[in-house]
């Protein structure tokens, strides 16, 4: 049983978890813990007190947590599945084709040093952060539901400077 800041000053206390994983991304430690049949992760810097309980949690396989990481950068949990294509400019293409960020990418390589990058993911808000993080030279050609997103992205982005 934890209490956890949610935002700051915000705390909820006593939230039962059953604890399945720690682990780090992004600099960050997380713990991934089932509340009430969801899986969520909790920043552990945000954990401000923790109790033992006598509650039985039922085991999550672990197939099912590795279902959740295949389709995420790491650091969102979803059980969403959405195909994305994006097209990387010939400069994006030298930095992202030597590593595999995902299991199930695919990389259709054009004739003027460009890709077309494809993959599922379980989050259109993680992957619209990760291409309005890489500026020009990455374009979202589907879903129109990223676009959409990554679109506001860099409006509410851009209204920082005006």
């Amino acid at each position: 049983v934890i209490d956890y800041e949610k935002e700051a000053g915000e705390v909820e206390y006593g939230r039962a978890l059953s604890p399945l994983l720690l682990f780090e991304s992004d600099g960050l430690w997380r713990l991934l813990a089932q509340h009430e049949g969801l899986i969520k992760q909790y920043h552990l810097h945000k954990i401000l007190a923790a109790r033992t309980t006598s509650k039985v949690f039922k085991r999550v396989p672990q197939q099912q947590i590795d279902d959740m990481f295949r389709y995420s950068f790491r650091s969102w949990i979803g059980t969403e599945k959405h195909t994305v294509r994006i097209e990387l400019s010939p400069t994006w293409t030298r930095r992202i084709k030597p590593r595999q960020l995902f299991e199930s990418q695919i990389i259709e390589e054009r004739g003027d040093g460009s890709i077309v990058f494809e993959t599922i993911v379980n989050s259109l808000e993680e992957i619209a952060s990760w291409v309005v993080s890489r500026g020009s030279g990455v374009t979202v050609l589907e879903p129109e539901e990223l676009r959409a997103k990554v679109q506001n992205l860099a409006r509410a982005a851009l209204e920082n400077y005006e």
